[in-house]
């Protein structure tokens, strides 16, 4: 497991002033974001925010993905994620961190990724036609196949 993601994601993600009003429900959503680990909590902090507040604005739902996202390549090793307007980039600088197997199965599972050897090991996501929301996604996709994989590998 990594200590360290650099990000450089070109998509927007905030909490709005006019979605959670107050100063300190914000930093308390924020916080509660950065906790998030899986899909399910997803799911659950997402029905909890819609009780309290209403329907979750693009912006913030971007910003629990990319939580999501950061969390489990951060596990899986990553040291790099980069998301522009046409791709995702995701880099490992070494193979030792990373259980081979598990990426190459969850690469192969997960439509529309590819991986990329130079410099490093690297997975592909073309992002050309998809919105932000979309992209997000299918790394939480991703990430989620990646930890089922992982999970099947150690029962054995």
């Amino acid at each position: 497991e990594s200590d360290y993601l650099e990000m450089d994601i070109k998509i927007s993600a905030f909490i709005p002033d006019e979605y959670i009003e107050s100063e300190s429900g914000r930093l308390d959503a924020y916080k509660e974001i950065a906790e998030i680990e899986s899909a399910d909590e997803v799911i659950s902090l997402t029905e909890r925010f819609e009780e309290s507040y209403g329907k979750i604005p693009a912006v913030t739902a971007n910003l629990i993905n990319i939580a999501v996202v950061k969390r489990g390549l951060l596990r899986l090793g990553a040291d790099t994620l980069v998301i522009d307007r046409t791709e995702v980039v995701i880099g490992f600088s070494s193979l030792k961190k990373i259980n081979d197997e598990m990426l190459v199965k969850a690469v192969q599972e997960t439509e529309g990724f590819s991986f990329s050897v130079s410099a490093g090991v690297r997975i592909k996501y073309s992002r050309v036609g998809k919105t932000d929301e979309q992209t997000l996604e299918k790394l939480v996709e991703f990430i989620d196949k990646a930890k089922k994989i992982e999970k099947l590998n150690e029962s054995d």
